[in-house]
């Protein structure tokens, strides 16, 4: 791949590959000096049934006990016995490398998402207010325990949010909360009044659509990738979602249009064209509440500008919370959360947004 060629690192994961194809090979020799030497005893079998047959019968015709033709019948019979073993070492060798991938198929089958619906869990309707709110929030991963503290944070339906902090802050462990990714240590996380640990798992992924970086996308076309989420969308609104988020040209100028295929995850596109087709999915799947972390990160200002621009304009009633680190973004929402060291330090408009940063980086620079 080009990243290990420009990281300098063809010769470890060469390494690293070799070891891996090491084991496998040993594993295959395993199986096949089992399989030879069942194959050997197997025959040792035959071979010794034969011989004792035509011994013993031949001993039997020359005393006059058994005539030529029994001998020959009998012989036959032991053959067609003996048949279904010389085919058993074959059969062996593929009954284990069947039994290997059974396993490890059972093995994926048996693993469990860490976040379930509960019992007689709620379904949302269509049009309940997305109101968002967190109540004494706490949350920490295995490795950082204390990541997380929201007292208290209220987002409106079809409030428009941006989250700004340093790296690591917690800003994408938040809006992941919402999206029930995680659940909390402590405290609730509200969605519609509703604590979103009540509600039915598939319904809340329906109403929250959670937009990474670096977006999922699909082997198959445009238009499979589009529908991912409705599969009933018409060729229609399928044009209407990429002309909102500027791939018309784009779209238009490949061979097949939408029935183009763009390759495993995406890998014909670019970065914005991918970022701009996974939020065409989104306008599709029309979400009460939709997170943006960073997912137009691959965009000049302009795109970003107008997309956003789009996206208000078009999900006017749904609520739109993203994360960026370009000041550009921010000037254009109304409310900007600061987050630092997994806290809520600043919230308001962008003015106080600036403010409140200058004063926090005047005061790491008196520190040092």
């Amino acid at each position: 791949m080009i990243s290990i060629q420009l990281l300098g690192q063809e010769k470890r994961q060469e390494r690293r590959a070799f070891r891996l194809l090491a084991h496998s090979l040993r594993s295959l020799q395993r199986l096949y000096r089992t399989s030879t030497w069942f194959t050997v005893w197997s025959s040792f079998a035959i071979v010794l049934a034969m011989s004792s047959v035509i011994g013993y019968g031949g001993k039997s015709v020359l005393a006059g006990t058994l005539s030529i033709g029994s001998l020959v019948a009998f012989y036959g019979f032991v053959t067609q016995l003996f048949d279904p073993l010389s085919g058993a070492s074959e059969l062996y060798a593929r009954a284990q490398k069947t039994f290997a991938s059974i396993r490890q198929v059972q093995a994926a089958l048996a693993l469990r998402p860490g976040v379930t619906s509960v019992a007689g869990a709620l379904i949302l309707a269509g049009r309940y207010p997305a109101v968002v709110e967190f109540a004494a929030v706490e949350f920490g991963y295995t490795r950082n325990k204390d990541l997380l503290h929201i007292p208290s944070l209220r987002i409106q339906a079809g409030e428009q949010v941006a989250i700004a902090g340093e790296n690591g802050a917690g800003k994408s462990t938040l809006v992941k909360l919402i999206a029930r990714l995680y659940d909390p240590v402590s405290g609730e996380i509200r969605l519609g009044g509703e604590d979103i640990r009540k509600i039915q798992i598939k319904s809340l992924r329906q109403s929250v659509c959670y937009l990474p970086r670096d977006p999922v996308l699909f082997e198959g076309t445009v238009a499979t990738n589009l529908q991912f989420v409705r599969s009933a969308a018409s060729e229609k609104e399928m044009e209407d979602a990429i002309r909102m988020v500027g791939l018309s040209d784009f779209v238009g100028s490949l061979p097949n249009g939408l029935r183009q295929r763009i390759g495993p995850d995406g890998c014909q596109l670019s970065g914005g064209e991918r970022q701009r087709l996974a939020i065409a999915r989104a306008l599709l799947q029309q979400p009460r509440v939709l997170i943006l972390d960073e997912a137009t990160s691959c965009l000049d200002q302009a795109a970003e500008a107008s997309i956003l621009h789009g996206l208000r304009r078009n999900l006017s009633l749904s609520t739109c919370i993203v994360i960026s680190h370009r000041l550009s973004t921010f000037s254009t929402f109304g409310r900007v959360l600061l987050i630092s060291r997994g806290c809520i330090v600043s919230d308001g408009d962008c003015s106080s947004f600036l403010v409140t940063r200058a004063v926090r980086a005047d005061s790491a620079l008196s520190t040092d």
